[in-house]
C-alpha cells in the first residue's frame, strides 16, 4: 500500500513539472515584443508576416530583379536583407492593425485587443456560421474563415461601424468638401457612360479554326458590304442579307448603366466602338485572330453624372479616407517595445 501511495506521489510530481515546463516555454515566447503593452504573439506576428510576404518578394524582384530561391531572404542586395525588410513591413502592419482594434475599442465595438480574444471571437464566428449552415440557414459570405480571412472580415466591419457614426471623429463630411472632391475628380470618376446602338461583323476565325482562304472570303464579303454602307442602307441590313456574314452579324444596344456589364463581354467591340459617332462605320479591322466591322447607329452623348446623385458615395469614400487617416496617425504614436535583433532573428527564423 505504502508503495502504490509513493509511486502515485512521484506521479502527481511529474505531472506537475511537466505542467509547469510547458507553461514556462509557452508563456516565453522568443519575440520580445509589446505594442502600447499589449504582447504580440508569436502566431500573430507570423500571421502579419504571412500577409506581407508578397510585397517584398515583388519590391526586390522590381528593383534588382531577383530570383526567388532558398537562399532569397537571407541574400544581400546592395545592403538590403529581404528578412530583415520584410521585419520591417511585418512591425508596420502590427501597428497598423493595433491602431485599428484601440479605435474599436475605445468606442466599444470590441472589448479587448489582445490576439487571444481575436481568436475567441474567430472560433465563435466559425462555429456560429458551421451551426447556421448545419440548420440550413442562409449564410452571407464564407461558411469559414481562415484566420487571415476573418482578420480582413473583422477590421473591415470595425472601419463600416466607425465610418456610419457621423458622431466619430472626422466622419461629418461639409458640403463644401464633397464639392471638392466632385470637382477635383469628375473627369475621372464622374463622367456619364454615352448611350450606344450599335450593329457589328465579328468573326473569331483563330477560334472557329477557319482556313486561310475562308477567312480571306469572309474579309472580302465585309469588305463589299462596308463600301455600300449609306444613310439608306445599314450594316444591320446589308450584313442580314449577305449568306457569309449574317451568322457572324450582332445589334446591341448599350445603355450608360450597363456599359461596364458589357464591357466585360464584348469589350474588344466597344473599345473600337467609342471613337465612333452616330452613322459612321469602321473599317474592317483584322485584330487578334479576329475580323470586325462595326457600325455605331445611334449615340446620346452624357456629360457629367450631377453631383446629387453621387453625394452619398462621395460622402463614403471621404470618411472611409479620414478613417485611414485617423488610424495612421495611431499607428505613428502608438508605443512600441522591441529588440530589432530579436526580431529579425525571428523572422528568420520562421520563413517557410
Amino acid at each position: 500500500m505504502k508503495k502504490k501511495i509513493t509511486f502515485f506521489m512521484i506521479c502527481i510530481v511529474l505531472l506537475i513539472l511537466v505542467s509547469g515546463s510547458f507553461l514556462f516555454f509557452k508563456n516565453n515566447s522568443s519575440l520580445k515584443l509589446e505594442i502600447s503593452s499589449v504582447k504580440i504573439h508569436d502566431d500573430e506576428y507570423i500571421n502579419a508576416m504571412n500577409s506581407k510576404k508578397y510585397d517584398v518578394t515583388q519590391y526586390f524582384i522590381e528593383k534588382y530583379g531577383a530570383k526567388i530561391t532558398n537562399e532569397f531572404w537571407e541574400k544581400d542586395f546592395n545592403g538590403e536583407y529581404p528578412y530583415k525588410v520584410l521585419a520591417d513591413k511585418t512591425l508596420e502592419e502590427l501597428l497598423r492593425i493595433h491602431s485599428i482594434y484601440e479605435i474599436a475599442k475605445e468606442e466599444g465595438y470590441v472589448d479587448s485587443v489582445e490576439y487571444k480574444d481575436f481568436i475567441i471571437r474567430f472560433d465563435d464566428e466559425n462555429k456560429k456560421r458551421e451551426e447556421s449552415r448545419k440548420k440550413g440557414e442562409t449564410i452571407y459570405g464564407l461558411s469559414k474563415f481562415t484566420e487571415a480571412l476573418f482578420l480582413e472580415y473583422e477590421t473591415d466591419k470595425l472601419q463600416k461601424s466607425y465610418c456610419n457614426d457621423l458622431n466619430n471623429e472626422g466622419m461629418k463630411i461639409s458640403s463644401d468638401d464633397g464639392r471638392r472632391y466632385y470637382d477635383e475628380n469628375k473627369d475621372t470618376l464622374f463622367i456619364k457612360n454615352d448611350d450606344f446602338e450599335l450593329s457589328f461583323v465579328k468573326v473569331y476565325y483563330e477560334s472557329l479554326g477557319l482556313n486561310e482562304e475562308e477567312v480571306k472570303d469572309i474579309k472580302s464579303h465585309m469588305v463589299e458590304v462596308s463600301k455600300k454602307v449609306d444613310d439608306i442602307n445599314s450594316l444591320l441590313y446589308l450584313a442580314s442579307k449577305d449568306e457569309k456574314l449574317k451568322d457572324y452579324l450582332s445589334h446591341e444596344t448599350i445603355l450608360s448603366a450597363e456599359l461596364s456589364a458589357k464591357a466585360k463581354v464584348m469589350g474588344d467591340v466597344l473599345d473600337i466602338a467609342i471613337e465612333l459617332e452616330k452613322g459612321e462605320i469602321t473599317q474592317v479591322l483584322d485584330q487578334n485572330g479576329c475580323l470586325y466591322l462595326i457600325q455605331c447607329i445611334n449615340r446620346v452623348s452624357y456629360d457629367y453624372i450631377p453631383y446629387e446623385e453621387v453625394k452619398d458615395n462621395i460622402n463614403k469614400v471621404l470618411r472611409e479616407n479620414l478613417y485611414d487617416e485617423i488610424v495612421e496617425e495611431r499607428a505613428r504614436n502608438l508605443a512600441i517595445s522591441n529588440d530589432i535583433d530579436n526580431i529579425y532573428k525571428f523572422t528568420k527564423k520562421n520563413i517557410k
